[in-house]
This record gives structure tokens, C-alpha cells and sequence, in this order.
């Protein structure tokens, strides 16, 4: 594993290796090197290796038929440290997960994130502490199968529209109405 030697600032690993496979790969990498940011990038768009891959610690989980510039811009966005997840990725994990349905309180709030506004602007609409604002958000990354990305530093309008995006495929999936 040569990149043991290089501490490279960003690693785009592939799923299919020779001698191995990209998950176990970023485990070792990550065992190493805990704050080693990976990105994977693959053909491979099975929700089961995309579950695996970001909890075995990558920071984005990227197919190779994005556009270049979409590419480029995931490796910006996690080499200053933030988690990535394309819609498309997150559109085809939603439609495996979401098994446990989002309470009405939760729904306010993705409304209200989806709508582009701060922790602080939501609690105040809601009646609720920004912790508690926190806590939901917090809940629907865990019934999405992403708690390790609930809190990402710099969090902004365009990540809360990727969980409206998976809130809505949810919903839509259960028949349930959901609107901004």
C-alpha cells in the first residue's frame, strides 16, 4: 500500500482492486491515517457498497459517469474537509432505505433546511432550541442510514438539499404528502 508512505491529501480509491477491494483498503487506510479523507470513486452504484464504503470512513462516494467538473468540485468540497454525497448517490440510497418514518417534527424541520435557513431561524419558527433543531436533523440522518454525516463543519443550503431531496423519494415512496 504505497500511499502508507505518501499521506496523499485526498485518495480516490476504486471498489475493484487486485489483491483487495476498495472498502477494506479504506479501512486500512483509515486505521493508519484516521484523518486520511477518501473519495470513492467507482462504477459501482449498489447501495449495500455505497453503505459500506462511508461507514468504513470515505468521505464521498462518487460514480465515474459524474462529469469531470462534478468530480473536480467533490474533491475540492472533501479536501476542505467536508462529506459529500452526490444527489444521484443519495437519490439511489434512499430509495433502500427509509424504513422508519420521519415524525411530523422532523418534516418541519427538513422543510425549513430545505428552505435554506439556519438552525437558529428554524427554532425560532418552530418554538424549539437550536439543539433541538440539532437533535432532528441528527434523527433523519440516522433513519437514512448516514449518522456519520449528521454534523459535517460548514454544512450549507446544499447539503440540507440533498436529505430534502432523500426526505422527499422517502415520502413519496410511502405515499406520504410532502411539500416546502
Amino acid at each position: 500500500m504505497g500511499s502508507l508512505f505518501l499521506r496523499p491529501d485526498i485518495t480516490l480509491m476504486d471498489l475493484r482492486l487486485p489483491d483487495t477491494n476498495g472498502i477494506d483498503a479504506t479501512i486500512a487506510l483509515r486505521a493508519h491515517f484516521p484523518g486520511a479523507r477518501i473519495i470513492i470513486l467507482t462504477m459501482f452504484d449498489c447501495d449495500g457498497e455505497i453503505q459500506r464504503a462511508l461507514a468504513a470512513g470515505a468521505q464521498s462516494y462518487v460514480l465515474k459517469t459524474m462529469p469531470p467538473q462534478e468530480i473536480a468540485e467533490v474533491i475540492r468540497r472533501v479536501h476542505a474537509g467536508r462529506k459529500f454525497i452526490p444527489p444521484e448517490v443519495a437519490a439511489h440510497l434512499a430509495e433502500h432505505l427509509g424504513d422508519e418514518p420521519f415524525t411530523d417534527r422532523e418534516l418541519a424541520v427538513l422543510r425549513l433546511v430545505m428552505a435554506g435557513n439556519c438552525n437558529r431561524i428554524i427554532a425560532a419558527c418552530l418554538f424549539i432550541s437550536a439543539e433541538t433543531v440539532k437533535a432532528h436533523v441528527k434523527h433523519v440522518f440516522e433513519k437514512l442510514g448516514a449518522a456519520h454525516f449528521w454534523w459535517v463543519p460548514d454544512v450549507n443550503a446544499a447539503t440540507y438539499a440533498v436529505i430534502g431531496l432523500i426526505a422527499e423519494i422517502l415520502h413519496r415512496k410511502s405515499n406520504h404528502s410532502f411539500a416546502i
